[in-house]
This record gives C-alpha cells, structure tokens and sequence, in this order.
C-alpha cells in the first residue's frame, strides 16, 4: 500500500483553534466562566439547534432594562454605564447592524445569539 507524503510546510502553517474563552483576559474570563456555569453552555461552541422562534423570549420592559443595569453587579462603573457611547450596542442594533438573531432553549433558559456586522 502506497503512503501518500505529509505535506510538513501545511501542517506547521495550521494555526490551532482557540476558543473565544481562551482569547480573553484573565478577569474578562472569570466574568465568562460565570456565565457559561450560569447558562449550561458555552455559546461559542454551539453550532446547531438555533431557531428563529422568539415566542419563548419574556416581554422586556424599560423598567427591566434599568433595573439589570442599576442593581446586577457588573465589571463597569457607574461613569461607564452613563457614557453616551454605551448607547452604540442599541444604536447598532436599530440601525441594522445586529444580524442573524436566533435563540435556544438551554435547561430553564433562552439563549439569543446574533452577528453584528462591520458593513450593512
């Protein structure tokens, strides 16, 4: 039986897949880790069982909205919650930027994922 030859050049260019996890600072990961235990998975190496059925998503209210951000705690100070520039998430979001929003059900809870695009 012939062996075919093992292109070397190809093996050692072949960068290995590092997870998003892995990418993270050290504190930026432990926040990760918290929520991946939280969720049951990690959303990033998930790729398949999405669906486009947001009949399982709770209606969200303003009063939500700024009961998450006042009263969970977070990695961002008060001076960056009220900076303008955290108005850019939403601002994408209206404006088209935010794509391919699906959602799983994962044990008790939805998990949305979605794309934010670099050009509409």
């Amino acid at each position: 039986m012939e062996k075919t030859p093992v292109n070397l050049l190809t093996m050692a260019c072949k960068a290995p897949k590092v997870s998003y996890r892995d990418q993270l600072e050290v504190s930026a990961r432990e926040r990760y880790d918290t929520k991946i235990a939280d969720i049951g998975i990690d959303p990033y190496e998930v790729t398949s069982g999405f669906s486009c059925d947001f009949s399982g998503l709770p209606p969200i209210t303003y009063i939500d909205i700024i009961n998450y951000l006042v009263n969970t705690k977070s990695a961002y100070t008060m001076e960056q919650l009220k900076a303008i520039k955290s108005l850019d998430s939403y601002n994408q979001f209206v404006n088209g930027w935010v794509r391919d929003v699906q959602t799983m059900a994962v044990n008790d809870k939805i998990l949305v994922v979605g794309r934010v695009s670099d050009t509409i």
